[in-house]
């Protein structure tokens, strides 16, 4: 690796670093966050889950945002349906 990577990479992680202190702190929202660390929200809650940021998403939110996926998109929502069945 050469000094220019290593140093943009360092940048990059004290970004991430800083904007999850921030959301911990309150500062920030989960949308602000995401959007901030350029990532969609499932992957912010994920990486948030490494740090040991427990997810801001409780199961009944889960089920409401599923009920409205199977409105808009009702051929996808029998394949979950199937999944989650397995799961």
């Amino acid at each position: 690796m050469t000094k220019p990577t290593v140093t943009r990479e360092l940048i990059e992680h004290g970004w991430e670093f800083l904007m999850i202190k921030l959301y911990r702190e309150g500062e920030l929202s989960l949308s602000t966050l995401a959007a901030k660390l350029e990532l969609p929200v499932s992957e912010t809650i994920d990486l948030l889950s490494k740090f040991g940021i427990e997810s801001p998403i409780e199961y009944d939110d889960y089920l409401k945002g599923f009920e409205v996926f199977k409105k808009k998109q009702p051929c996808f929502s029998n394949f979950f349906l199937t999944v989650l069945k397995i799961v």
